[in-house]
């Protein structure tokens, strides 16, 4: 019996469908196999192509080799030694939309290209609104909290959320991955509402890598 090492074939796992704000970015989730014993990172070489044209390099070690539109825009962030060809590509345009499919090269041995795992890009021109949790009625003298929240595809560059009132120290924000390559950040706003609150309104603003902005707002009661 040979061991799973050896016996692996050659497949990937590259995240199928994903849509981006453009002159935002996008981290792509790919993973990959490949029979034979695993190889160190410097064994291997990985390229990024257009599903549309093969020769179209998105990425390649050799940045002579990319495409003029892409150079100096995308970057293997995934460590081919540990079969993780992740990329990201940073000020996306509208017409970068497409399948994007994953080469795997091993000098002096086999390539391939994994063309049945493409991952299908999409653009959008409009920013994610954030998402604002919170309970109905405040109380005077009494602790309040509200949530806000917006997802992303950028890990490298978060959004950065901003409320109109609080200091920071009214402030906590946190991130975490939710799969799929997306990503959320989330902003907790604290404070001790009094009588000139009621009837407040309250935005949190989410900026985006690359310029784009949303925002959202509620309505604070105050009893």
């Amino acid at each position: 019996l040979c061991c799973p090492v050896s016996c692996a074939e050659w497949e990937a796992e590259v995240i199928k469908k994903i849509e981006v704000l453009t002159t935002s970015c996008v981290v792509i989730p790919c993973s990959f196999e490949y029979p034979g014993v695993q190889k160190s990172h410097s064994q291997l070489r990985g390229i990024w192509y257009s599903g549309n044209a093969r020769d179209k390099f998105i990425y390649h070690e050799d940045d002579t080799k990319i495409v003029e539109n892409f150079k100096g825009r995308t970057k293997m962030v995934g460590d081919l030694g540990s079969k993780n060809c992740t990329l990201e590509i940073v000020e996306f345009k509208n017409h970068d939309a497409g399948p994007y499919c994953f080469r795997i090269e091993i000098p002096g041995g086999e390539n391939f290209s994994y063309k049945d795992n493409c991952a299908q890009v999409f653009v959008t021109e409009k920013p994610e609104e954030p998402k604002l949790h919170y309970r109905e009625k405040a109380y005077e003298g009494s602790p309040y909290a509200i949530t806000c929240s917006v997802i992303h595809t950028c890990p490298s560059h978060m959004p950065e959320l901003t409320w109109s009132r609080g200091g920071k120290e009214e402030v906590t924000t946190h991130y975490k991955s939710i799969g799929e390559g997306k990503w959320e950040v989330q902003s907790l706003l604290t404070f001790v509402p009094n009588e000139h609150d009621d009837d407040a309104d309250i935005t949190c603003a989410a900026n985006f890598y690359g310029g784009m902005n949303s925002e959202s707002k509620m309505n604070l009661r105050v009893k």
